[in-house]
């Protein structure tokens, strides 16, 4: 039987042999990603954007100490981010604040990559159960599915315009077909703990490895949060700049 290891090793094997950058929040998803990169002899470099004192840069640069990998960060000062949105906004296709959020940190994190290609871990929330809503789900796969649907419609549409707008290729190795069909047919148990832990298989996957059980089961922020640009895209929005 074919397990999630094989498959994710599988469809990052997808992904061109050559320099590669990986959008990387400190989360389990992108350290995931990170680690089977480096297993599988991937030349590839770890970008990470927030604004200053984000928990993303934070947890990105204790992780990229860990696994020894090439690491870098980019502060995004407050001051710079109206400028940024002018050009990420017309890209979407709604202006929700959560979607220009995830939109901003896609673009500046791909912008700072020298690479022609960059690495996302869109999609493992969807065939993992990574939201808190889905804690309380009654048919976990069944709702799963329905997200899927909005990803592959919606945040892999909005993250290809943005790659391509700055002359780039986007790979999202967790929405590979063949790791989305195995996970949506794993029981809720696999992928959500009776004490709540998202992500369950994902991270008893890294820990298998050698990963340390502090660094992969993290509770990560999602990245609108955990690079801090909410706060200031909810300012921008109520007309204050402070």
């Amino acid at each position: 039987m074919k397990t999630v290891e094989q498959l994710l090793e599988k469809a990052i094997l997808k992904i061109p042999k050559e320099k590669v950058g990986l959008l990387f929040s400190g989360g389990v998803d992108s350290l995931a990603l990170a680690f089977y990169l480096k297993k599988l002899g991937y030349d590839f470099t770890c970008y990470t954007v927030g604004i200053k004192g984000s928990k993303d840069i934070e947890a990105a640069k204790k992780l990229a100490s860990e696994l020894q990998l090439k690491h870098e960060v980019r502060i995004i000062p407050k001051k710079e981010i109206p400028s940024y949105l002018a050009k990420v906004v017309p890209m979407l296709r709604n202006t929700s604040p959560v979607d220009v959020s995830v939109g901003l940190t896609t673009y500046l994190a791909s912008s700072l990559a020298e690479e022609d290609i960059v690495i996302s871990g869109l999609g493992a929330d969807e065939i993992f159960g990574g939201y808190s809503r889905h804690k309380n789900s009654k048919d976990l796969n069944s709702d799963l599915k329905k997200g899927l649907d909005r990803v592959y419609n919606g945040d892999l549409v909005r993250d290809k315009t943005i790659a391509s707008s700055l002359g780039k290729e986007i790979f999202a190795p967790f929405l590979d077909k063949g790791l989305v069909s195995y996970a949506l047919e794993l029981p809720a148990s696999r992928k959500i703990s009776s004490e709540g832990v998202n992500k369950l298989v994902l991270r008893e996957l890294l820990i298998s490895n050698g990963i340390s059980e502090d660094s992969a089961m993290r509770l990560k922020k999602a990245a609108q949060y955990g690079t801090g640009f909410d706060k200031i895209i909810g300012k921008l929005s109520k007309g204050s700049s402070k």
